[in-house]
């Protein structure tokens, strides 16, 4: 989400219940292709220079970038927790630690100030309705829950500095313990990114291909790459034997209708009940 958090969302049918392999993926265009490329998908030039792919909302709508994922992992959470604080640390390092054992995780975590900006501004927008499952699995428990999930967050420290665009990127973990909800070992993570970097300015007609003599500020809300894909698939080789299914967030669990949020929350909570039903019969 670029600027104005989800100005125009679009409500498709989310991709559920998929492994790594069929995520869809805008490939990063050619070095000589314009950034807006990415821009009208919610991206900007710190994918291209990464060579990162941007994770759609299915590949039926190419044009729409996924505004985070979730995975579930039939592993422990105390152990999911450990290895992708472990990971992350290695990685990117970690800003910001936080669990839910003395009351809710705060939403208020800010991103890095970068000289050359302003201020800082907030890694998670109110309009991306964070966590999207809720304080402690709370929506997708539903009302009839007896209380909330364990769960802890990080904010990493920015990776992809890029001092050409005076760029980088922070991104968001949530980590929830499955196991009251479907009474089995499992681990729900909740992942999403933003970038920052300055940009060359660009008309608001022909789409934004003519080029400003400036560069202004810009960044990403709600996104994800190939970069937290792989941070994820990680897991699989810390902790052998374990399987993960990934949803697509896509505009739908935004939505300003509360019946279209709670659909799609609803369909997630089936598909992993009928992930949980085939771990049983292993």
């Amino acid at each position: 989400m670029s600027g104005a958090l989800l100005s125009a969302v679009v409500f498709s049918a989310a991709l559920m219940n998929v492994e790594a392999d069929s995520l869809p993926f805008l490939d990063p265009p050619s070095p000589w292709w314009p950034s807006y490329s990415y821009a009208f998908r919610g991206g900007n030039s710190i994918l291209r220079e990464q060579g990162e792919k941007l994770l759609l909302q299915d590949y039926k709508r190419p044009g729409y970038s996924a505004y985070a994922i979730i995975a579930l992992i039939d592993f422990d959470y105390e152990g999911v927790r450990d290895t992708l604080r472990l990971l992350v640390r290695e990685r990117w390092g970690i800003v910001e630690e936080q669990d839910n054992s003395t009351g809710p995780i705060r939403d208020d975590s800010t991103m890095y100030k970068a000289e050359g900006y302003h201020s800082p501004i907030n890694i998670i927008n109110d309009n991306l309705r964070w966590p999207i499952l809720g304080q402690g699995l709370t929506r997708l428990a539903g009302p009839l829950a007896s209380g909330t999930a364990r769960e802890y967050q990080l904010t990493s420290q920015p990776y992809n500095k890029i001092e050409s665009l005076n760029g980088f990127s922070q991104v968001v973990i949530r980590v929830s313990d499955g196991n009251p909800l479907f009474d089995y070992p499992v681990t729900i993570l909740q992942l999403t990114r933003t970038d920052r970097s300055r940009e060359w300015a660009r008309t608001h007609d022909f789409h934004g291909v003519i080029p400003l003599p400036y560069k202004e500020e810009w960044w990403s809300v709600g996104i994800v790459t190939s970069s937290e894909i792989d941070l994820i698939e990680e897991l699989k080789r810390s902790i052998p034997g374990i399987s993960v299914r990934y949803f697509v967030v896509s505009g739908g669990f935004l939505s300003d209708l509360p019946e279209e949020r709670l659909k799609n929350v609803e369909a997630i909570r089936k598909k992993m009940e009928e992930v949980v039903e085939q771990l049983n019969k292993r």
